[in-house]
């Protein structure tokens, strides 16, 4: 189809960052849990000597609470942006066979006719970027039906005006989601670029957070095992 671009865009997908095996959600509940045990009697005197004491937890706690935010922002944008550009798929698959069959008819039709041809929009192969695509099809619907020669020509050969109408309709709607679809990848673009910022930050202190505290606990197991981490 020469128009895949306009009905095969796919929304972004959320990636992963910091660890390359755990979702944010594993991940979370995985640094929660040893933060929140760091404040144990027996661990939080060891972690102190290694220079990790309560004040400092308890500010990692509320950072590891504020990434969370930005991870639950992230997925709610980046669903509102995956309706919105299912939501344009789906109405740009609806309307472009019809639309396809139009064309081929149109340039029969008035193939002998350059200016019809030019009006109409059937002109050359169709536009790739969504909005010229719109604006080519709302040409040959708009135009169609506007221009009497042009209408007559085109009912002849068994095109209604109903169907020049839904089309005109269609392509008029197709076009308002654009901007509403941009917004929304945007706003989704924004949400993960602060949640992944955010989120590798919290990941470079909580990696060698890890490192100390796993040496400070070195002699005490069932303390490490504490803060979920066995090896």
């Amino acid at each position: 189809m020469e128009n895949k671009d306009i009905i095969k865009t796919e929304p972004n997908q959320p990636k992963k960052v910091a660890n390359n095996y755990e979702d944010f959600d594993t991940y979370y509940d995985n640094r929660q849990t040893a933060l929140v045990n760091a404040s144990d009697p027996e661990v939080e005197p060891l972690l102190t000597a290694a220079d990790y004491p309560p004040p400092i937890i308890a500010a990692k706690l509320t950072e590891l609470d504020a990434l969370k935010k930005l991870s639950d922002d992230q997925k709610k944008e980046y669903g509102e942006q995956y309706d919105a550009t299912k939501n344009f798929n789906d109405l740009a698959n609806n309307l472009y066979p019809a639309y396809l069959k139009h064309v081929q008819y149109g340039k029969l039709i008035f193939e002998d006719d350059k200016a019809a041809i030019k009006v109409l929009g059937l002109d050359g192969k169709r536009k790739r970027a969504e909005m010229a695509f719109c604006n080519q099809a709302l040409d040959f619907y708009t135009n169609g039906l506007s221009n009497a020669t042009y209408k007559a020509a085109i009912n002849r050969r068994g095109i209604t005006d109903a169907e020049l109408t839904a089309g005109k309709t269609g392509y008029t709607n197709l076009k308002a989601m654009i901007p509403v679809k941009t917004k929304e990848t945007g706003e989704a673009q924004q949400a993960t670029s602060a949640r992944d910022i955010a989120w590798e930050n919290f990941d470079e202190w909580f990696v060698e957070f890890k490192k100390y505290a796993v040496l400070a606990l070195s002699s005490t197991p069932q303390l490490r095992e504490k803060l979920g981490w066995k090896e």
